[in-house]
């Protein structure tokens, strides 16, 4: 699957919540290696969407964004939605330090995810974080680098 069909379908989604939507819409943020420019050809699209009008059971989330995918064949086959209730969308998630790597925004209402990832970027600057890469490849993110413990924790931003 070509990028360009399913970055102009995804431009196409935007409009439509837009309209649907309307300012409950806040962010449609493309991430992962089809943005980096890294994937396989059988790679996934991966797409958030941030919006009040997602209900907070993640079940319901897509039943409830489906409606508006339907005329979108390749996004339907191709792409993996992570979808976040606004309220749920301050805390920093995974994918979210996955995407400080390259990020494409599609949509942006008053800069919504632009300035939660200034304030990640601000948080694991205060922290120390850094990436670090393990014997197999595989980036990860140590988050508090003199924690001896190795403790869990959450980051707030």
């Amino acid at each position: 699957m070509k990028n360009e069909i399913l970055f102009s379908e995804m431009i196409l989604l935007k409009e439509d919540l837009k309209l649907y939507w309307g300012d409950a819409l806040k962010s449609i943020v493309l991430i992962g290696s089809r943005v980096k420019g890294n994937n396989e050809p059988e790679s996934d699209l991966d797409v958030i969407i941030i919006s009040d009008n997602f209900p907070v059971l993640k079940p319901a989330r897509f039943k409830f964004l489906l409606p508006y995918l339907k005329k979108y064949a390749e996004l339907m086959r191709y792409a993996s939605f992570i979808l976040l209730p606004t309220e749920r969308s301050y805390s920093i998630k995974p994918f979210y330090l996955g995407a400080l790597d390259g990020f494409k925004i599609i949509y942006d209402r008053e800069d919504f995810f632009s300035k939660i990832i200034k304030k990640i970027q601000h948080r694991l600057k205060e922290l120390g974080s850094y990436k670090q890469t393990d014997p197999m490849g595989n980036e990860y993110w140590v988050l508090i680098p003199d924690d001896k413990y190795k403790t869990s924790m959450r980051v707030v931003i």
